[in-house]
């Protein structure tokens, strides 16, 4: 029986990790560390789902960045006694709520209240009965944030000669 006993404790001492062992074992771990970190053949699926997944979060991040947006502003034109103005509320899910105002002495005088929704980061659309407003968002400047509006198409709201295209300076 003590032979077995003193059999079994020089294999166990045998095997432990110590000294030149042990070296060997980081080693080894090392290698099977960066093996496994090592990143794998990527299919042709496989990566196109990755870039949709990648595109999808970088347009949900800057959506959520577009109530940066919300407020009054204010047309900016160097026509005598035209006056526009702009309102904006963020309502998520890439929807705004605006009303957009233009009055020029007695040539012309319009509103628009209604919706838009954004069909990518920077533009939103507007579409009634001809009456097209594309909204591009600008960003910030020297001279503050800048939504610029271009109509297409004659909008019904408006009476007169006027559109509603210009930059909206808050």
């Amino acid at each position: 029986m003590k032979k077995l006993s003193l059999f079994l404790f020089i294999i166990l001492i045998n095997c432990s990790p110590s000294g030149k062992n042990t070296e060997e074992s980081k080693a080894g771990q090392a290698v099977d560390t960066a093996v496994a970190s090592k990143p794998m053949e990527e299919t042709e699926e496989e990566e196109a789902e990755r870039i949709a997944k990648e595109k999808f979060e970088e347009d949900e991040k800057a959506f959520l960045e577009l109530n940066s947006y919300d407020g009054q502003y204010i047309l900016n034109t160097e026509s005598e006694g035209a006056e526009g103005t702009l309102e904006l509320k963020y309502n998520g899910e890439r929807a705004f709520h605006f009303k957009l105002m233009l009055k020029a002495l007695d040539i012309c005088d319009g509103m628009i209240e209604d919706e838009f929704f954004m069909d990518r980061t920077q533009h939103g659309m507007y579409h009634t009965d001809g009456c097209s407003l594309h909204f591009n968002f600008m960003g910030s400047y020297a001279d503050g944030t800048i939504v610029e509006i271009e109509q297409d198409g004659q909008c019904d709201r408006m009476k007169g000669d006027c559109i509603f295209t210009g930059k909206y300076l808050k």
